[in-house]
């Protein structure tokens, strides 16, 4: 009887942590969408932003193309600030939450 009791509290565990996890993500992507808005308006009166094409691609849907070219970013130097943050919400609306962990 005790090892089913500890079963079951390992799964509350874990769960709760997958949720903890999650809103964590929520959040980061959250502030970032506040601080990006300072950033762009900001961008705008310096000129366009490098992101301006992996934004409209990923408001294409197509994820995939969005995080190739953001991707390929990674070799300028220096990289553009923000990036690691633009990454991390490409990884995210694809669904790809270990990655857009990793960046955020």
């Amino acid at each position: 009887m005790k090892s089913l009791h500890m079963g079951v509290v390992t799964r509350e565990f874990v769960s709760m942590s997958c949720w903890m996890l999650v809103l964590a993500l929520l959040l980061a992507v959250s502030a970032g969408r506040s601080t990006g808005a300072q950033a762009s308006s900001t961008q705008q009166q310096q000129g366009a932003s490098p992101f301006a094409n992996a934004d409209r691609l990923l408001e294409l849907g197509k994820f995939s193309e969005a995080i190739s070219e953001l991707e390929t970013m990674r070799s300028q130097t220096p990289p553009p600030q923000g990036l690691a943050h633009e990454l991390g919400v490409a990884y995210y609306k694809k669904s790809d939450y270990p990655n857009a962990v990793l960046n955020l």
